[in-house]
């Protein structure tokens, strides 16, 4: 099976991306940091699923737009 998830935010700061996945747990999303190593440096992404369906994630993505100010992408679920 394919899931999705909606990245939010790819963040340097480990705290500042459990932070915002808080928030969002707080506003009732399914929200989780999943941790990314690109070369040298560690990177947090911040993530809300995963879904087996794209459509709940397309539904909420313009108020998680617009509630931080970001452009977050409905991406593949991988683990």
């Amino acid at each position: 099976p394919i899931f999705w998830v909606l990245q939010v935010a790819t963040l340097g700061s480990e705290r500042r991306a459990n932070e915002i996945v808080e928030a969002l747990r707080d506003r009732g999303y399914k929200a989780f940091v999943s941790r990314y190593t690109r070369v040298d440096e560690a990177l947090f992404r911040v993530q809300i699923g995963p879904n087996a369906q794209m459509d709940p994630l397309a539904r909420i993505k313009p108020e998680i737009d617009r509630v931080l100010s970001v452009d977050s992408q409905i991406l593949r679920y991988t683990q």
